[in-house]
Order: C-alpha cells, then structure tokens, then sequence
C-alpha cells in the first residue's frame, strides 16, 4: 500500500515536476468512461515509475483509488504474487464497502484460499464477488475504482508477472468488472509480450517515460530547488552556478535516480556540500555507450570512500538476497557490532538508508549494477554468493515439513561442488592475477568462492535465516 511503513519514506514527484506525464494519467483516471481500462507505464530503472506511481496514489487516495500493491524484489511479503490479490480484496472491501459481504462469503467458503494458487484467489475474491454485486446491481460505478501496481518486474517469477497480468486482461475483456489499472514496471521483454497480447492491446494504453516527457527540465527544476535548500540550510552563501546545474543535469541523461543519489551525496552531513558537489563536478567524462554509465561512475565513486571492499560487499549480498534482512542481522551474520558498522558506513548514506531496524537500498537500479560485472568491476557480486545465501530463506516451507536434515545435506553438496570447481576458477586466476602483478584479479579470485565467509568461527557451516 502507498503508506505502508515498510516503504517510508517512499519516492515522490519533487512539486512542479512530471507535470505532462501526470496529466496523461490523471486524464485517463477523471475519464468516466475510458476506451482503455488499463495504463501501463514503463521505463528504465531510474525513471521515476514509482514515484508517479506514488504520487497519483497519494493524490487520488480519498477519491479514486480503490486498492494499491507495490512489489519489491526479494522480500517474502511484497515479492511473491501470491500475496498480491488477497491485499487487493483487504483493502477493496474498504473502498467499495459493497464488496465486502461478499469477499467475507468467499472467505469462509474457501478458508485456505490465501493458500491457493493466485488464478483461484483471483476468481473468488474479485471477478465472482463483482459477478455477483453486478447481478444485484447492474448500474454499478464505485467511486474508487482505480487499482495500482507497481513494480511488476520485481515480483517472483517471470512466469507469474505474465500469469497475473493475463489473469487481469482476461477478467477486464470478458466481463464488466468497474475497476480500471494503473500498471507500473520497466519495458522487460517477457512484459512487452504479455501487453502485446490480442486481448491485452485493446484495453490498455501504453505510456513510455521517454524523452517526450522532456525528464532533463524536470531534473533541472528538482537540481535548483534541492541545491538552493540545501545551501540555505548549510549556509552556504556561494550557491553553484547554472553552469553547474546544467552539468550535471547532462550527466543524468534524463535519469532521476542519478539526480536523488547525487542530492543524498551532497547533502550528507559530515561533509561540505560545496566540496561534495565539486567531487562529482570534476569526475572525469565516461566514454561509453551504455546508458547507466554516468549512474555508474557515481556509484563507484561513493562506494570507494569505503576501503573495505569486502565488508561492503558481503552486506550488499545480505540486502540483495534477503530484501531487507535487518541492522542486527546483518551484525550477528558478519561479526562486526553495531557501533563497528554504523562507522564503517557513514558514507554510504546516499546508497542506503540506515535505521536501528533496517539497512535498505534507496533504489533497486544498484542491485543491478552489483549484478553485473561489466558495471560494478572490483565490486562486482557473484550469483552464487546470493544464492547461497538466499537458499535456507527459499527452502523454509520445506523445513518446516520435513526438518533441516535434508536441507543441511543439499546446503553441504553445494559447498562441495563449491570445492570441486574451485581449482578450475580460483587457481588459474591467481595465477594470472601473479603472473601480471595484477592484485585486484588476486583479490577477485578469492571472492569467487570465499568459503569462510559461510562458517562460524568453529568452522561449522552458518545457515543465515531471520530466526537466528
């Protein structure tokens, strides 16, 4: 939901910005009878989908929106699809106080259904509960019909982002259903193909966040406006010059996350804002075709004001593979107090949000650089890494059922595969990282297969879980 504490604060449209996308969207929700019944807006990571998301939500929450869902990769509640269509009918019972009788009917019908596969949840908690109130009453419009979810992409898995999208098409196209759909995610290939369905094209309209928003104005507006607080605030009287905002306006390349993290950066508070604006100022150019590598640079840049490049890494594995796995988690799994961590951290504040509770990412765009090698370079994260640390968390259903000695023993033929591949990755690379005096290959090599990271200190393997 749009003010769930698991997303505060969450991202918002900087006032007098995405004015001409907003429009496109508020036009279509204030349309009584609009041609398309669905809105999908896409774009890159960065982009601002979600903020827009938020932002019509927030607007439109006493008056038009009727349900929301905001997915969040890895997370055992907001990354699954089964848990989308029962938070939809909780909260539509709320808004179409006409439903609820019937959604509380299915309820105590079905009394596992919130164990059930999600076309099953879908059919008994929205298109049999609208069948029937449209049966009683034909004429029905609901003031609030408007239902959001963003995020499509970061849900699990490919196939259930295709299968509850259809789910929604088909139940829109063959019935009267009185709800309408705003659909946040990025262009992935295997969503194109879904919107670009026969049943899906001819009810969904399709907004790109492209150049035709003209994104740079808007990051120049927000640039303006945080950099003059921000100084203000400092008392700072030398401001930075139009010059300076047009660069890195440039540097953005229409990109807000790149625009937000360089605000955070600057804004930190054991530093001068001039001298922080002027690091990023003198970064040298990228030459490259890729359309993150400005993005890039500034991550890279933050992230080396940190030397432990292992410490970062291992806590960065935790965040991607766990969600949101806690500030004494994280703690208890590395072996380093809290007071050791915060101090290790303090200038990673413009990356990740850090609270007595939590340390989570700001945005999901610096998941995907760590991902990929070619991006992060020394900071790059293997998959095996998260995985491994993801498996006890993916095999808790089964434990519950049929205890831990099975997992243990898959858990424990990985690491012995581990140690089986290990002289074909680790040895050769040392070799060469030697062999060319190269001590940044050296110190990869060891993160290929770092097993001491996944034992105690007594040496027995260390299964991370939220139970610990």
């Amino acid at each position: 939901m749009h003010d769930s504490l698991a997303r505060y604060p969450p991202p918002r449209c900087h006032p007098d910005t995405r004015k001409k996308v907003l429009k496109v969207i508020t036009d279509w929700i204030e349309d009584s009878y609009p041609r398309q019944r669905i809105v999908w807006l896409n774009g890159p990571a960065g982009a601002g989908k979600s903020a827009i998301a938020q932002t019509i939500d927030e607007h439109y929450k006493d008056s038009r929106v009727a349900a929301s869902f905001f997915f969040l990769r890895n997370t055992p509640d907001r990354g699954v699809a089964n848990r989308l269509f029962t938070t939809l009918a909780w909260q539509l019972g709320a808004s179409i106080p006409e439903t609820l009788p019937h959604i509380e009917l299915a309820l105590k019908a079905e009394r596992l259904l919130h164990t059930k596969s999600i076309d099953i949840q879908f059919d008994y908690l929205i298109v049999e509960v609208f069948k029937k109130l449209l049966h009683d009453n034909p004429g029905l419009r609901p003031e609030k019909s408007l239902v959001i979810i963003d995020g499509v992409d970061e849900c699990a898995t490919e196939r259930d982002q295709k299968f509850f999208l259809t789910l929604i098409a088909d139940a829109l196209a063959r019935t009267k259903i009185p709800l309408r759909f705003l659909i946040c995610s990025r262009p992935e290939s295997h969503i194109k193909e879904t919107f670009n369905m026969e049943n899906m094209k001819d009810i969904t309209r399709t907004v790109v966040l492209d150049e035709k928003f003209a994104p740079s104005d808007d990051i120049q507006r927000y640039l303006e406006d945080e950099l003059f607080r921000i100084f203000l605030e400092r008392n700072i009287s030398s401001l930075p010059s139009n010059a300076d905002i047009r660069h890195l306006v440039f540097k953005a390349s229409g990109q807000f996350i790149y625009a937000s993290t360089v605000m955070k950066f600057i804004d930190d508070d054991d530093c001068n804002p001039r001298e922080q604006l002027d690091i990023i100022l003198k970064l040298r150019p990228v030459h490259s075709s890729s359309p993150y590598a400005q993005l890039d640079q500034l991550y890279i840049q933050i992230l080396s004001q940190q030397p432990d490049i292992k410490l970062l890494r291992d806590i960065f594995i935790l965040i991607i593979a766990l969600g949101d796995p806690g500030f004494k988690f994280i703690c208890r799994r590395l072996r380093i107090s809290g007071e050791e961590l915060r101090r290790k951290l303090r200038k990673m504040h413009s990356l990740l949000q850090i609270s007595d509770e939590d340390i989570i990412t700001y945005h999901r765009s610096l998941h995907d650089f760590f991902q990929d090698k070619k991006r992060a370079g020394i900071y790059h994260i293997h998959p095996m890494r998260v995985a491994l640390v993801r498996l006890p968390e993916r095999t808790r259903p089964f434990r519950r059922d049929l205890g831990g000695a099975l997992v243990l023993w898959a858990t424990l033929c990985l690491y012995l595969t581990r140690i089986v591949m290990a002289p074909l990755f680790v040895i050769p690379r040392l070799c060469w990282g030697l062999f060319r005096r190269n001590v940044g290959s050296c110190i990869g090599a060891t993160f290929c297969f770092p097993f001491p990271d996944f034992m105690d200190p007594q040496g027995n393997l260390a299964i991370p879980s939220y139970d610990e």
